[in-house]
């Protein structure tokens, strides 16, 4: 059998060297990791925000033009700011099953509390139409340039158009006020 010499041999002291290197090449990728889970869960809570802030808009958006408007906090033309406290706002739904609920209560996950609130507001629009007379139509029916065009333009129309912004709001982990909104338009298509 062959022997090692002492020139070969791994001593301890090269052992715990070697140890010690590699430990130290470990402290820079644990805080990068530590770092990753922060960022992780930060953008976890925007997508739970996110989340929230869709499914209550498009639940908001179900309810018929003036519903949501004939509640508590509600009433005259707008606008109308609804939070927790006007929560839990039904209608009965007759073309589907069940029934459908505005619920803007505050809601914990995990270790963030999201609170959301609903602002509709009426928008007032004006319609530009462009006419034309139907008598020197007929006696021009090749030339619409001699069809006696006019504009018409309609007075403001303030309860046929809909803002709805809603807002979830919650705190980070370091103690800074965060917000995620949603804004959708909706417009009254029969009277």
């Amino acid at each position: 059998m062959k022997r090692l010499s002492d020139k070969q041999a791994v001593t301890l002291m090269e052992i715990l060297l070697a140890v010690a290197i590699l430990a130290i090449s470990f402290i820079p990728i644990i805080a990068t990791m530590g770092t990753s889970i922060k960022a992780t869960q930060r953008d976890e809570t925007i997508v739970k925000a996110i989340h929230l802030a869709q499914t209550r808009m498009n639940t908001a958006l179900q309810f018929p033009f003036y519903e949501i408007a004939s509640y508590p906090g509600g009433g005259g033309n707008g606008p109308w700011n609804l939070t927790a406290a006007t929560t839990g706002l039904p209608y009965k739904n007759t073309s589907h099953t069940g029934d459908l609920t505005l619920d803007l209560s505050n809601v914990t996950m995990g270790q963030t509390t999201f609170t959301t609130s609903l602002r509709i507001e009426n928008v007032p629009v004006k319609f530009r139409v462009k006419t034309y007379d139907p008598i020197l139509r007929r006696a021009n029916p090749t030339n619409p340039n001699n069809w006696g065009w006019t504009a018409y333009t309609s007075p403001n129309m303030s309860t046929i158009f809909q803002k709805y912004l809603l807002v979830v709001r919650w705190t980070d982990s370091n103690g800074n006020p965060k917000f995620y909104s949603v804004a959708a338009y909706k417009a009254k298509s029969v009277d």
